[in-house]
């Protein structure tokens, strides 16, 4: 056997490993020790083979040394990974009673590596904190485990742009003025559009339910005459409502929202929701989506027959149910009345929108409801 001692000074092994760890380093027959982190002089080129010793886990590596005097780095990892999925950019924390608390931030695609160290075996409680907070306990049994955790919420992240400007919803309540208004509701957020921008979710943790509600046509005109008498115009039409239930939008994908005199618009996912014209005719109450109301009128059976009144709004549709409200206001959005005296109807009830031209008697009248607006909220 020939050995090649090494001339012009020993080699170094230097060795990471955990304290009161046994490092041992064989080439040869020849074996050198050490004790946790520590510097193994080897007279010997060539390979040699280490074993490291720790709370009874034994790992292994190997190192070619192949020069004089020179110095070959090991490290022996008796840690584990906590793998945190939650928020892009969300700050990511992981805290063990008597050991340093472990910080990092979540990357775009939601993922943060926490380094739990060799002395950290036991129960860790990690918490991610973005749009809401969300903590949980797990449990480092052993070493070179990879643990993952979700800590994903039902809060969105999303950026909307209108006029050149970004705003950022991330659980803070954004409320700017005829444009967008988003609530920080929890997990049971809801917002509504009113000027053409894009949307872009960054986070979406749940599928959605998104709405187009289109305000309902003004009253039609009346009819008639001084000398044979006015009837009222009939009621606007109820604003129509395009919806989608339980929908799974893209992250990371922009979505045009166009809101114009004829519908408002999410991207292809939604077309229109236009309200419409007015009914024909007199009448007393409103009518259903897109019917108009009947005026109320008098006779009093003298010549010319007088009638007056205005005709009712037509029946207004809610965005999701019954119960939907965002802000205590339920999108229901009724046509207006009509007036008498061959004017359009009146304004429009219980919208933030506007109505256009009902039909009443008068057919070249119908027109559609102008404007619109959108509303989505978390699918429940």
């Amino acid at each position: 056997m020939i050995i090649n001692l090494v001339q012009g000074g020993m080699s170094i092994i230097s060795v990471t490993a955990p304290t009161g760890a046994n490092v041992s380093a064989t080439c040869l027959g020849l074996t050198v020790t050490g004790t946790g982190e520590c510097s193994l002089e080897v007279p010997i080129i060539g390979t040699w083979s280490l074993t490291c010793v720790y709370n009874g886990v034994t790992k292994t590596d190997s190192v070619a040394v192949t020069t004089f005097g020179a110095s070959y780095p090991v490290t022996f990892f008796y840690g584990s990974i906590i793998r945190v999925t939650t928020h892009p950019g969300a700050s990511v924390s992981a805290t063990k009673t008597g050991q340093d608390t472990l910080t990092g931030t979540a990357d775009s695609s939601g993922m943060c590596d926490l380094l739990v160290p060799y002395t950290g075996l036991g129960l860790w409680s990690v918490t991610a904190d973005n749009a809401t907070t969300a903590s949980e306990t797990v449990d480092v049994s052993a070493y070179d485990l990879v643990i993952p955790v979700s800590l994903l919420t039902n809060v969105p992240v999303i950026e909307f742009t209108v006029d050149g400007t970004t705003y950022t919803y991330e659980g803070v309540e954004i409320d700017i003025a005829n444009k967008i208004k988003i609530s920080p509701s929890g997990s049971n957020w809801k917002m509504w559009v009113r000027k053409s921008g894009t949307l872009i979710f960054r986070y979406l943790g749940s599928s959605v339910d998104v709405c187009l509600v289109g305000p309902g046509g003004d009253g039609g005109y009346a009819y008639g005459s001084y000398e044979y008498g006015y009837g009222a115009g009939g009621g606007g039409g109820g604003g129509a409502v395009n919806r989608l239930l339980g929908t799974t939008l893209a992250v990371d994908t922009e979505y045009a929202v166009t809101i114009s005199s004829s519908s408002s618009v999410l991207g292809s996912l939604l077309t229109s929701g236009k309200g419409e014209a007015g009914g024909s005719g007199g009448g007393n109450s409103g009518g259903n989506s897109g019917d108009g109301g009947r005026g109320d009128y008098i006779n009093d059976h003298t010549y010319p027959a007088t009638y007056i009144g205005y005709g009712s709004g037509g029946g207004g549709v809610y965005a999701f149910d019954n119960s939907s409200s965002f802000d205590n206001v339920k999108y229901a959005n009724g046509g207006g009345g009509g007036s008498r005296a061959g004017h359009s109807g009146g304004a429009v009830y219980n919208t933030p929108g506007s109505g256009g031209a009902g039909g009443g008697d008068n057919s070249s009248g119908r027109t559609n409801g102008l404007n619109g607006i959108l509303l989505m909220r978390n699918h429940t």
